[in-house]
């Protein structure tokens, strides 16, 4: 059967002879077929919320909020965008101040005037319940004055005004006074590194021809340290888990999202996520598009539709940047990419992200094509959200024409879009999460979304990594896997692990996605898969080195000692003795670790068979082992 892409193919036969990614890019412009393609899968509604749905949906939660079905009820309430019942169900689960934000943001979208009243005694309760009972006498002023000016029947305003009077004699007997707060347990101060916002000041960034950019510890790092904890430039939620995540952090908002207004999509754990989340949905809101579909079965990582719109996202939210113009003209000008050079990377910056490598100016039609078909996607919705007129400080840009007159907006903004979308596809992570099955005895790491991290993206890959990710939402923290000695280079894992895939399949797989064969330790020393790593224990390192650390960091020594680290443990006879008292006998820590590397194994092929993204397959750390 004839594809799409053979359709065409014969219109883009003198497309290699081009010279710059503009005039490629402007054949797919230009061409009829391909715009027809673009158009016909693509679908943008103003508002998916009719005022019919919506009362229909808000019935059926009322019913199910009465038989106390919280949680379907919350569902119906969502796509209904009913706020007054929503903050119904926040107040009653005990949630005081999600209840105060959502009635901001209901009197902010205009509650109906006749009914103000109820959400003024609502949120007077949050108040009376938080202890603020200056906040709550104010709110119920507000709602005996709604209810006096009100049409209502007379037994209903009787009714209502003696339910406000009792709560304002209430809240005047009582005093203003805060709720207990549990003890916050003290974190320890940790510096910032002065270059890289998301690393800690204990890695240090070097370049070297054919290895690139890349950290290695400016000091010994301990086993579980964190190395470093970042927001991204972006993330997206995978399908499967929208209706579990909040768009903008990823966090779990299943008790109580706070919905679109306009689309029933997108949902939000707090209204600041919803605030900070509108600059790039703005734009999304509404759209549907099916062309990702076709996208899926040109391609081999089911990741791909999810680069094209995290690229989207990120490109969406820069647009108001007042730096953004003198950037692009440095970006699009190739001769003016020196990845060797000095940079400051940023959370969640935009300019951070096009200091990344994953640019290659060798565009082909062959590996390229969907790339462009969906830029080309993205341009129209730009054009249909009205994208060059809300560009702010930026404007400037948008604007320009080349020497024919013709006007260049969807030229330079779609080589950007293209440049990104690369950057995107060699740099993003999945964002992991672990889940327990029923009885909590066993997990398994399922991935939620995809998040850029402009500065964990200047780690290197490793076959066996000294680093394991975790996330909360989708901020990652870094954590030391293994001892990591000052001068050596910290390392990720791009894709499948030595313990799981062998040195020819890794190569293969990393050569192809990633454009480089690995040389890591693993790779060098071809080390075996996991079921055929030997049994026996060579080397076993206490626990103990976690004071000496202290040690270190005032210069009073050094990790590195005679014959090794400090704390390592030594082997006389069937036992296992450290210098500061502690041992463990052979057998006992042989079946320890038995036990956690069959634990492991399982683990990892649970992951590598249920991922769905390409760039991560499994982590480890290493293993902590009992002593007596």
């Amino acid at each position: 059967m004839e594809t799409f892409q053979d359709k065409v193919e014969s219109i883009f036969k003198n497309f290699s002879k081009l010279n710059s990614f503009s005039e490629k890019l402007d054949v797919f412009l230009q061409c009829a077929e391909v715009r027809e393609f673009v158009r016909e899968n693509l679908k943008i509604n103003s508002c998916e919320k009719s005022p019919l749905e919506s009362a229909k949906h808000r019935n059926l939660g009322n019913d199910l909020f009465k038989r106390k079905e919280d949680d379907l009820a919350l569902q119906e309430y969502n796509i209904a965008v009913n706020l007054g019942s929503h903050l119904d169900q926040t107040l009653r689960r005990g949630e005081y101040k999600k209840t105060i934000q959502d009635i901001d943001l209901a009197l902010v979208y205009g509650y109906p005037s006749n009914l103000i009243y109820k959400v003024l005694e609502r949120r007077a309760r949050a108040c009376i319940a938080l202890g603020d009972r200056t906040g709550a006498l104010e709110d119920l002023i507000k709602a005996r004055d709604s209810i006096n000016q009100s049409q209502q029947e007379c037994a209903t305003k009787t009714s209502s005004l003696q339910t406000i009077e009792s709560l304002i004699k209430e809240v005047k007997l009582k005093k203003n006074s805060s709720p207990a707060q549990p003890p916050q347990p003290v974190q320890p101060a940790r510096r910032k590194h002065p270059k890289f916002a998301g690393f800690n000041d204990i890695v240090q960034v070097q370049f070297l021809p054919g290895s690139g950019r890349f950290m290695v510890a400016d000091r010994d790092i301990q086993v579980g340290e964190l190395i470093g904890t970042e927001r991204p430039a972006g993330s997206v939620v995978l399908n499967d888990s929208v209706s579990e995540k909040c768009d903008s952090c990823l966090t779990d908002c299943l008790l109580a999202p706070i919905p679109c207004t306009s689309c029933i999509t997108a949902r939000y754990c707090s209204v600041d996520c919803r605030t900070q989340s509108m600059e790039s949905h703005m734009l999304e809101c509404g759209v549907h598009e099916t062309i990702s579909r076709v996208v899926l079965e040109n391609q081999i990582l089911p990741s791909f539709p999810q680069y094209y719109r995290l690229g989207f996202r990120i490109l969406a939210r820069a647009r108001r940047c007042s730096q953004v113009l003198e950037t692009i003209q440095t970006f699009l000008d190739e001769e003016s990419l020196d990845f060797s050079r000095s940079v400051e990377q940023q959370e969640m910056d935009f300019l951070s992200v096009l200091n990344l490598c994953g640019w290659d100016a060798n565009v082909s039609l062959e590996k390229d094509f969907w790339t462009f078909i969906m830029v080309l996607l993205y341009l129209e919705v730009f054009d249909e959200k009205d994208f060059y007129m809300l560009s702010g400080d930026s404007q400037e840009i948008w604007g320009l024409t080349d020497n024919l007159g013709r006007n260049i907006n969807k030229l330079k903004t779609g080589e950007l879009l293209f440049r990104i979308v690369k950057i995107v596809q060699y740099n993003c992570h999945s964002v992991m999460q672990c889940v327990h099955d029923q009885a909590g005895s066993e997990f398994r790491m399922e991935s939620i979304g995809s998040a850029l991290y402009t500065s964990l993206a200047f780690l290197n890959h490793s076959c066996d990594p000294n680093t394991i990710k975790y996330f909360v939402g989708n901020t990652v923290f870094l954590v030391a896997s293994r001892p990591i000695l000052q001068g050596e280079e910290v390392t990720d894992n791009y894709g499948p692990h030595f313990s799981l895939s062998t040195r020819i399949s890794r190569h293969n797989w990393l050569q192809e996605y990633h454009g480089f064969i690995c040389s890591c330790t693993a790779c060098t020393l071809n080390y075996p898969l996991a079921e055929h790593l030997p049994r026996t224990i060579t080397r076993c390192v206490c626990s103990c080195r976690s004071l000496r650390h202290e040690e270190n960091q005032k210069g009073k020594g050094s990790l590195k000692g005679e014959g090794g680290l400090k704390g390592e443990l030594v082997l006389k006879g069937d036992t296992w003795i450290c210098s500061c008292g502690k041992k463990v006998s052979k057998q006992s820590l042989e079946n320890q670790v038995k036990c956690i590397m069959q634990r492991l194994i399982e683990t990892a092929k649970v992951e590598f068979t249920g991922v769905e993204e390409g760039r991560v397959v499994s982590e480890y750390i290493y293993p902590v082992i009992s002593l007596d």
